[in-house]
């Protein structure tokens, strides 16, 4: 495969040389005549600096297969041996061209000679560069729903140059319902995956996986998880690594329950909470009261929102726990390692928290939320 399989380079020259100079002066415009499959190529002819050859040179690209050159007679200049200016040279001279009388080194300079009608045909090959890898380059493989980014595609050749060649490839996406290309650009449509593939000439082929993520509030969630492979294990997933369990970060931006209005305010506080639930499957045994010290800031961290929205005393707080916890450990194995966990805590004796300090337990300033 190669970048261009019908075309050589317009600078093409096609020359014939003569043993003698060419007489410029009687050289006509149409004396020479290049043609592809019987249609004439036009271009421009000349002669060389030294006036033994003539060359034509087409005005465009020519296309690959036989061509046909034709070349009228011309008048071409005698020999430089020795000058010829007198009567009785130039009669020795039109002697010895006619009926080869005299020596060879009769001199021929004023005898003007006619040369014949050439014809001959040649073969263009595709002389192109072959592509032997393609590159696509974008700004992001990482994209919002309905964002739209710039995509181009590098060839590299055989001949060790590279050229860009993104309006000459045909694109493909595993998905196109997530991502797809138009017009040199990926065009992200909905959350998801995909790979799209760029073709040159139905044989070299790159390919780039494209993710489109969703975003609440400006807030990039984690892609929606497999469920049966989420809870196969007690940890489950966590692909963005924040500690929170992806199907609960999920469900808190996009299903929980707001209870008094403060939507951004009790979702942080449910972040929160269910990084320090996930923590009591991790450390069941809560090393250093690690575990029980992050559940409490996240009780606390409601309690000064509750006072500094002046919150009714009702439910809403047990209702809201309850809810994140149904959704952390909503497996037997995780439910029976949190028992384990809160066994830590029997016998124990608690202080509670000044509710003026509770704001220090707060992992994100919900006074600017």
């Amino acid at each position: 495969p190669s970048v261009s399989q019908t075309e050589v380079s317009p600078n093409t020259q096609v020359m014939i040389t003569f043993d003698r100079k060419i007489d410029e002066n009687k050289l006509k415009n149409n004396a020479f005549i290049l043609k592809d499959k019987k249609k004439k190529v036009s271009g421009q002819t000349k002669l060389s600096d030294d006036k033994r050859s003539i060359m034509f040179t087409p005005n465009t690209p020519m296309l690959m297969g036989i061509h046909s050159v034709k070349l009228l007679p011309l008048k071409l200049q005698g020999s430089e041996e020795q000058p010829c200016n007198t009567f009785y040279n130039r009669v020795k001279a039109y002697l010895c061209e006619k009926l080869n009388w005299f020596s060879d080194d009769i001199c021929y300079e004023n005898v003007p000679i006619k040369s014949k009608f050439i014809k001959y045909s040649f073969s263009v090959a595709d002389n192109t560069a072959n592509v032997i890898a393609l590159q696509i380059v974008t700004s992001s493989r990482d994209l919002n729903e309905s964002q739209n980014v710039p995509v181009t595609v590098t060839a590299f050749l055989d001949d060790n140059t590279t050229q860009e060649v993104t309006d000459k490839v045909s694109w493909e996406s595993s998905s196109s319902s997530v991502a797809e290309v138009k017009n040199n650009m990926i065009a992200a449509k909905n959350e998801g995956s995909t790979k799209l593939s760029a073709t040159c000439n139905d044989a070299i082929t790159a390919t780039l996986t494209i993710n489109v993520y969703k975003t609440v509030d400006g807030y990039r969630l984690p892609h929606e998880v497999d469920e049966s492979v989420n809870n196969s294990t007690l940890l489950g997933i966590d692909a963005n690594n924040n500690g929170i369990r992806d199907d609960v970060e999920r469900w808190i931006h996009l299903d929980m329950k707001i209870y008094n209005g403060y939507e951004r305010i009790e979702k942080a506080i449910a972040m929160q909470g269910a990084k320090a639930n996930q923590m009591t499957l991790a450390d069941p045994t809560n090393k250093d009261d690690k575990v029980y010290k992050a559940i409490k800031a996240s009780l606390d961290c409601w309690v000064y929102y509750a006072y500094s929205r002046s919150l009714p005393f009702d439910d809403s707080s047990e209702e809201f726990d309850s809810a994140l916890d149904d959704k952390v450990f909503n497996t037997k194995e995780r439910l029976k390692t949190y028992f384990q966990y809160d066994s830590t805590l029997s016998g124990r004796v608690f202080t509670l928290t000044p509710t003026l300090q509770t704001k220090t337990q707060c992992e994100t300033n919900i006074d600017e939320l």
